[in-house]
């Protein structure tokens, strides 16, 4: 609740989260249109049974599962609750649960959006115990560019987004206001773009490549929006 916040007339700003309908300064990523992207570069892959492994329970969450679904009605696929399994949070141990759930269905899916590194890191493990080589028996994408993502083997493709970036941004527009160089509520939305490396079966060359957004996009430039969601789809 911002309330006493803005009672108080202090300046701030919310990091990599915004209030629905509610007006408010905030520095974020459009989740909706990274999800769907993260999704469809599966999709375009030829994988037709993609799993979703996220907890649903916070904004974030709900935003990539209504990127994911929106890639599905893209392309004329419908949505299967199975492939969506309940996860509680983002903790590694979540992503090896979902795994080994999806994989044991009679019709496991072909691959996997993990909308969080940590999640993915966990499906990882599990493939590893059950004898399933990613990306050949079970496709991985992730979420957030953690440090481990391009140590993995395979190398995990995943959506970049940067704590560097989020804080400078927020650095800059919270120093905006105290001056009052900017008339608040102000929302800052930063590019998050698809980083392609070896888990979703592409082979050649290792260098990463940007799917959306270029390298420069990638260090931080965004775009200041009207206030309210971000997630334009």
């Amino acid at each position: 609740d911002l309330r006493p916040v803005l009672d108080a007339g202090l300046p701030y700003v919310l990091i990599k989260r915004y209030i629905p309908g509610q007006l408010a300064n905030c520095v974020v990523v459009d989740d909706v249109r990274a999800a769907r992207q993260a999704t469809e570069h599966l999709l375009a892959h030829g994988y037709r049974r993609v799993a979703f492994v996220c907890p649903l329970g916070t904004i974030v969450g709900r935003d990539r599962f209504a990127g994911y679904r929106r890639a599905l009605e893209a392309h004329g696929l419908p949505y299967e609750a199975e492939l969506v399994p309940p996860v509680a949070d983002w903790f590694e141990e979540r992503g090896y649960t979902a795994l080994k759930a999806l994989m044991a269905l009679p019709r496991p899916p072909e691959a996997v959006f993990a909308a969080g590194d940590m999640l993915a890191l966990g499906a990882y493990r599990a493939a590893a115990e059950l004898g399933l080589r990613i990306p050949r028996d079970v496709a991985v994408v992730g979420y957030d560019d953690i440090p481990a993502a391009a140590t993995l083997q395979p190398p995990l493709t995943t959506v970049r987004t940067s704590y560097y970036d989020f804080g400078a941004r927020a650095t800059e527009l919270l120093l905006d206001l105290i001056a009052h160089r900017a008339a608040g509520p102000r929302q800052v939305v930063l590019d998050a773009p698809l980083v392609v490396r070896q888990s979703c079966g592409e082979h050649g060359s290792t260098n990463d490549t940007m799917e959306h957004g270029s390298t420069k996009d990638a260090k931080g430039v965004g775009r200041v929006s009207e206030p309210g969601s971000p997630s334009a789809g």
